[in-house]
């Protein structure tokens, strides 16, 4: 195979857009049609809708969620599922956990404020020569 070909994968990933526009072209051609219809009622016209867009494979494709799980001392990167957790699940470090949560809290503080962030200013405290005290070298008292 050459390498200007791509992988049948490769292939496949690009048709997959195109291919669910076509569903929704035909699915929607479909629900027109049977929008005009007089004779079915309100209610069958919209159930059979639903039936339309359910075969096409368009209606209720929701992700799941990830539930983050934070790894303890020494359970490594193999971990089993742990338990009451249900569905996808990630096992994070700490720091991921609580820079999320840092960032959350950032976000929340900002939207009702403008030009919010640290305010840099006034005295150091330490870090300067200490003055007067102790004994004063070269004169004599």
């Amino acid at each position: 195979m050459s390498p200007a070909r791509g992988s049948r994968v490769d292939i496949s990933q690009k048709n997959c857009p195109v291919k669910l526009g076509r569903k929704l072209e035909r699915a929607r051609k479909k629900s027109e049609a049977i929008g005009d219809s007089v004779d079915v009622s309100e209610k069958e016209k919209m159930q059979q809708m639903k039936q339309i867009y359910k075969r096409a494979g368009l209606l209720g494709q929701k992700k799941e969620e990830t539930t983050y799980v934070v790894a303890k001392k020494g359970m490594g990167k193999r971990a089993r599922r742990p338990q009451g957790v249900k569905g996808r699940y990630k096992i994070v470090d700490p720091r991921m956990k609580s820079d999320r949560r840092a960032e959350k809290a950032a976000e929340k503080a900002g939207k009702g404020k403008k030009g919010g962030g640290k305010k840099t200013g006034g005295k150091a405290k330490g870090g300067g020569k200490a003055k007067g005290g102790g004994k004063a070298k070269g004169r004599k008292a």
